[in-house]
């Protein structure tokens, strides 16, 4: 959100982009100037409501961009990533890990994902509070992209047809749904042979 702000302000500053100012040049002064206005209010509007409905100034998702491991950090900037995320750590251990990792810092840039980064470094360390900071931060979903594909799986399943379905019974399809891809099922046999089978299946509650 920080980068599509910026973004906005810069388009802002210098009149649009390249392209556009390009393609102006065959308008006339008028039409140039009607086209300028125009889209000025655009950008402005959208920057204004992105100020007004994104809470820049206290969003705890300002604090994690330090795992991208891409600036310069220092240990305050860890542990307020830390005390964003609400995850228990513990100091001392976690000032060890912080050492290590400044350590090993100019063979992770040369990385691109920051997945992949973490993934190298914890295979060679052994930093268990920032792996719980790291596996918490980078559950969070990028959109809700996820969110509406589990509500639009939900609904093809829970329909008007299948009202009376219990909860477990829904999960359970919503499960095999999502999982159905895995290769590994293929090397079940117990599964294959239950689900080829037409005998009752025997449910136990846990």
């Amino acid at each position: 959100m920080d980068r599509l702000r910026s973004s906005l302000q810069q388009r802002i500053q210098d009149k649009f982009g390249y392209k556009v100012n390009q393609c102006l040049k065959k308008l006339s002064a008028a039409d140039q100037k009607c086209f300028r206005n125009e889209a000025a209010n655009v950008y402005e509007r959208s920057l204004e409501y992105l100020q007004k409905w994104f809470p820049f100034d206290t969003t705890p998702l300002k604090h994690f961009s330090v795992l991208g491991l891409k600036d310069n950090f220092n240990f305050n900037d860890i542990v307020a990533a830390v005390e964003a995320s609400g995850v228990s750590v513990n100091g001392d251990e976690l000032y060890n890990e912080f050492c290590l990792l400044r350590e090993v810092m100019s063979k992770l840039k040369d990385i691109d994902r920051v997945d992949t980064k973490w993934v190298e470094f914890f295979i060679n360390n052994d930093s268990p509070n920032l792996f719980k900071l790291v596996e918490h931060v980078l559950c969070i979903p990028v959109s809700n992209a996820f969110v509406e594909r589990v509500f639009s799986i939900m609904k093809n399943i829970w329909s008007d047809e299948k009202n009376r379905m219990r909860v477990e019974l829904v999960k359970a399809e919503f499960c095999v749904k999502t999982n159905f891809k895995k290769t590994l099922l293929l090397e079940n046999k117990v599964l294959l042979q239950a689900a080829r089978s037409n005998k009752k299946y025997i449910f136990k509650n846990l």
